[in-house]
């Protein structure tokens, strides 16, 4: 006899939440009379006593796809047994604010995110960015697709059962995949029927692999007491087959039997079949089979070419489409989605992006041509315009890419993986077989699914990985052949960030020409701003064979205070696409403020309770508006702006840090461990949790200071951009504040929440006295009043001595500013003046 369980096997039809993670289990949109008895419970997976901090639940109409409720969940915990209600039963844990019609009847959603309640203003587009769970319900209506697009599954109705007005939408068992209506059970168990599993050897067959081809065990949670009959259907008999009915002994838990591939003489694609085992008291089982067609040849339209992700913020994706056959084919209504492919993710098969090509004559794409859709950084990054331009972010993760038809027919499927045995190819959580199968690319730094590939061949059947780090990369060809190589320039510059009184030779451009060096090349090298940068060598000579060269970068220095510069530096030839590269110039006419990161935990011990403090150490007031803080990525090998972007101080009204006075930036968590202080600007994400170099910038994007905090790694560096610097301050740690308040010096603070030590919008101990400045530049009798010339950083006190011991404040020489001081009643005799910092006591 077949052995009970067999070693990689699949379960189906339930899957069931891990201890902790979160789903929405049971909704309840459509009760008796007004709907005052509606609500949301969520399941913890059963662990209990789990921390809602960091999540926001939202509800979004089915009328327009945008929200129109949500609710902050941080400060909330579910229940001993792991659930958490929101609505206006008696079990809630939360109330709705109002007593009736909160949650619409469909077809509409709910989704749980990871994240902050700003984020979902009233009339948020639906998205599936920080996404835990969601459900898209309704009460017997038709499905919304741009929803389901969005968060994937099926729409659950509420109505199935026939009584929706006393039933609502459960999962059974809690935290499964199975949905049903029964009546509400709010913070408690949906479980009734008895789980019936099945497990089969494999999800995706060929059709010729004949029979016994998949092998089925059907498991009940203990011995049934009778014979069970169990009922099996196979929603396409000419792709699979398989017994009708099989039966489990009485005080047996189990039997096995095995289903038959059926080949066909069609040319007619991978089929889904599913197959559906039922017994009397237990839920059914349900499986999705894919039957591979074994006539199939290499698919007629193929993703030639595509570009997912980079090490760039910005990142510049394409994806291009060739057509391989004999024929004419119209693209509008085609479509190319990404999935999460990561079984392990809570995020697994949902959609991660999406594209659809309009109707028009340039989606007419004939034999052997190609269609290009680029996102909005393509074009200045490849130099080449697309044929259609979307933003469809397909994400940095492990991906199915799918390519439909007008029909939603999937054409060719490609299954970018980081090698990891937890990554599955599917659709919308289907599972699916691969045309093509890309990656790991072992060449990064770590093992990752790789940025993009080319068909070694227009329409072949092996592909070539694209790097992460080229923009653009030299073996891209979008919009032509992978056969005939686009002859491209690239210029990569050493020194990417500098200031304008550098001088000559401040920067080297590396100038390399790629996929020919046939003969001799002129290539002419620019700058977009010669009164910032001058190149040296305007024209290169390439030899035959020979493909790179350099050349130096001038500093220019100006007289204008024009802050931070961008200046492009463009290498052109004939034939040949431009390379370009990007320096930023800092201005040294501008006078830069006397501010310091003075204090700031970046990695809170267990969770992400994170500040910034900056300290006015000068002695005039600043105003902030328009200056930012970035967050760079310092790990050996890691690059890019941690969070995605700066937190910025908004232009427009004054937002003004005193002398000696703190600003203090911080996010949600911090608000919670931290009652009562103070924070000034809230900021959304959260900093690099290892070695981080941290940049304020002035309204100019003048870097006023800098600190890199390290937790020690080999080989990390601080940078901006990737470009190395020296920064302000060194910290050897992620919790640190300045010894005094300005100062140079640091010492470690505690990290736990909250911490035991830290000052957050507060002094770190004794600041440093303001330094002032005065200079006399001349002093006279004239006309027996007695006249001072001078200059002072700030307000001054003007004492007046005739002994040099006893000094008493001059007539109106309270707070003189800078400039030409009378006394009209100078001291008999000698006389002798002080010029000290206002508010100071007399020697």
């Amino acid at each position: 006899m077949k052995p009970r369980f067999l070693s990689g096997l699949v379960a189906s039809s339930f899957v069931a939440l891990s201890h902790g993670q979160l789903t929405i289990n049971e909704i309840d949109s459509n009760t008796p009379g007004i709907d005052a008895a509606e609500f949301v419970e969520l399941f913890d997976g059963g662990s209990g006593g789990t921390s809602l901090d960091g999540h926001v639940l939202v509800f979004f109409s089915g009328s327009d796809d945008e929200s129109y409720a949500s609710f902050d969940l941080t400060g909330q915990v579910t229940n001993s047994s792991g659930y958490f209600v929101i609505g206006n039963v008696p079990e809630a844990d939360l109330v709705f604010p109002g007593a009736t019609n909160q949650l619409q009847n469909g077809a509409d959603a709910v989704a749980l995110y990871q994240d902050v309640i700003t984020s979902f203003p009233d009339d948020t587009p639906v998205t599936a960015t920080n996404l835990v769970d969601a459900i898209v319900y309704g009460t017997s209506d038709g499905d919304d697709a741009e929803l389901l697009a969005t968060f994937g599954g099926e729409q659950a109705d509420e109505a199935a059962g026939g009584d929706d007005n006393n039933e609502s939408i459960q999962r059974n068992p809690d935290g499964s995949t199975n949905f049903n209506t029964a009546l509400p059970t709010p913070g408690s168990s949906n479980d009734m029927d008895p789980i019936l599993e099945a497990i089969f050897d494999t999800l995706v067959v060929s059709e010729d692999a004949g029979a016994e081809a998949i092998f089925v065990d059907v498991v009940t949670p203990e011995p049934v007491s009778t014979d069970l009959v169990l009922n099996i259907s196979i929603s396409d008999g000419t792709e699979l087959a398989g017994p009708i009915t099989e039966i489990i002994p009485a005080g047996d838990d189990f039997i096995f039997f095995e289903l038959d591939a059926v080949d066909d003489a069609l040319v007619d694609g991978n089929q889904s079949v599913t197959v559906t085992i039922s017994a009397a008291g237990f839920q059914d089982a349900v499986q999705t089979i894919v039957v591979t067609d074994n006539e199939l040849s290499l698919p007629a339209i193929v993703i030639n070419e595509m570009r997912a992700k980079s090490f760039n913020v910005d990142d510049p994706e394409f994806v291009e489409i060739f057509n391989d056959s004999n024929f004419t084919v119209n693209l509008g209504g085609w479509s190319v989605s990404a999935f999460e492919s990561d079984s392990e993710d809570p995020l697994f098969g949902q959609l991660q992006g999406t594209f659809t090509i309009p109707e028009g004559a340039s989606s007419q794409l004939s034999p052997g041509d190609f269609f290009l859709v680029g996102n909005s950084f393509f074009a200045d990054a490849f130099g080449t315009e697309p044929d259609f331009e979307a933003d469809f972010d397909f994400g940095d993760d492990d991906i199915t890419m799918i390519l439909f038809n007008a029909a939603g027919f999937p054409v060719y499927t490609v299954l970018s993986t980081d090698g990891g045995s937890d990554i599955l190819a599917n659709n919308a959580t289907s599972p699916v077989a691969a045309d093509i199968t890309i990656g790991p690319d072992i060449t990064a730094v770590g093992t990752f699914s790789p940025a993009g590939f080319l068909l070694d061949t227009d329409g072949g059947s092996t592909a070539t990985l694209l790097s992460f780090d080229a923009v653009p990369d030299p073996l891209a060809t979008p919009g032509s052949s992978n056969e005939s190589p686009i002859l491209q320039l690239q210029v990569e510059v050493d020194t990417s960030l500098f200031s304008e009184n550098a001088g000559a030779a401040v920067a080297t451009a590396t100038v390399t020409r790629f996929n020919s060096t046939t003969g001799p090349l002129t290539v002419n090298v620019t700058s977009s701003d010669l009164s910032e940068v001058v190149i040296q060598t305007a024209s290169l000579q390439f030899a035959s064979g020979e493909a790179t060269q350099t050349v130096l970068l001038d500093a220019v220095d100006d007289a204008d205070l024009d802050g931070l510069q961008t200046v492009v530096i463009t290498a052109t030839a004939s034939g040949f696409l431009d390379g370009t590269a990007t320096v930023s110039v800092t201005d040294d006419d501008t006078p830069l403020a006397d501010l310091v990161i003075n204090e700031m935990i970046i990695d809170s011990d267990g969770a992400d309770t994170e500040f910034l403090e900056i300290f006015n150490a000068g002695n005039v007031d600043v105003n902030l508006a328009g200056y930012s803080i970035e967050r760079w990525e310092s790990d050996a090998g890691q690059t890019g702006m941690d969070g995605g972007g700066p937190i910025e101080l908004p232009l427009g009204n004054p937002i003004i840090i005193p002398a000696g006075g703190f600003f203090l930036i911080a996010n949600d968590a911090f608000v919670a461990a931290y009652p009562g202080v103070t924070v000034d600007l809230m900021a959304t994400g959260s900093f690099e949790n290892s070695s981080a170099t941290i940049v304020l910038r002035d309204a100019n994007a003048n870097v006023i200071y800098s600190v890199f905090a390290t937790d020690g790694g080999v080989g990390d560096v601080a940078n901006i951009d990737g470009t190395p610097i020296v920064p302000d301050l060194v910290a050897n740690d992620i919790a640190f504040a300045l010894a005094e308040d300005g100062g140079t010096t640091f010492v470690v603070i505690d990290n736990s929440v909250p911490s035991s030590d830290a000052t957050p919008g507060s002094s770190n101990g004794l600041a440093p006295a303001p330094i002032f400045e005065v200079a006399i530049t001349d002093c006279s009798v004239i006309n027996g009043n007695f006249v001072i010339n001078f200059t002072a950083t700030g307000l001054s006190d003007v004492y007046v001595t005739t002994d040099l011991e006893s000094f008493n404040l001059s007539t109106n020489g309270a707070s003189v500013v800078s400039g030409v001081y009378t006394d009209t009643a100078p001291p008999a005799g000698r006389g002798f003046y002080l010029i000290q910092e206002a508010g100071s006591p007399a020697p």
